[in-house]
């Protein structure tokens, strides 16, 4: 069974979510995910198995729904979820809600980086390994940061998760592609999500 290790928002995004008309709005890059309500992004998740065959399809709608500001500082909801996101000078966070009342802050993504720059989201590091990837999906080419991030799990140095996220500051979630080792210890892509539409305004 493949453990995961992506991050919690998109754990919880990816399970309630479920013609190509892009932004023309001129891209705000001092944020690495533009939040304004209306804004979205359509992606296509594909699922592999162990020979590389595309086994399943998904489409993914992720819009900012609403907004709403404590104390203070604004923050906003992608798709119905208890999760808000918010941008700051050092890059972008997630406030989760749970269903006790408690809140947690966590940076979720390091903007502006550079090159080897990591950071913890709880018990998870993530590395910027690259701050200007060119990446080509549907939805058109863009030049983008890589994180990367690996967990192992147990004493079983073998048994990993990894996954590659690109994101173009101003435009947001580009791009993931998710990794695991099969039985033989074989490292094996299992899914990959892109972008193909997007909408900013």
């Amino acid at each position: 069974m493949k453990k995961l290790f992506i991050p919690l928002l998109f754990v919880i995004i990816l399970l309630f979510a479920g013609c190509k008309d892009n932004g023309t709005q001129p891209l705000d890059t001092s944020v690495i995910w533009p939040l304004k309500v209306g804004n979205y992004w359509d992606y296509r998740m594909y699922d592999y198995d162990s020979n590389g065959n595309i086994i399943n399809d998904t489409l993914i709608h992720l819009e900012v729904i609403t907004d709403t500001t404590i104390l203070g500082r604004s923050l906003y909801k992608i798709n119905d979820e208890p999760i808000y996101f918010y941008n700051l000078s050092d890059g972008l966070y997630v406030l989760m809600l749970d269903y006790s009342g408690k809140d947690t802050n966590v940076l979720f993504l390091k903007y502006p980086a550079n090159n080897n720059d990591y950071f913890n989201a709880e018990d998870d590091t993530t590395f910027v390994t690259n701050t200007s990837a060119n990446i080509i999906v549907p939805a058109g080419s863009f030049n983008c940061y890589q994180y990367s991030g690996m967990k192992r799990y147990g004493n079983n140095s073998q048994i990993f998760f990894k996954m590659v996220m690109y994101f173009a500051p101003g435009i947001g979630w580009i791009k993931t592609e998710n990794y695991d080792k099969d039985f033989y210890g074989n490292v094996k892509l299992y899914i990959i999500t892109e972008l193909i539409s997007y909408k900013l305004y």
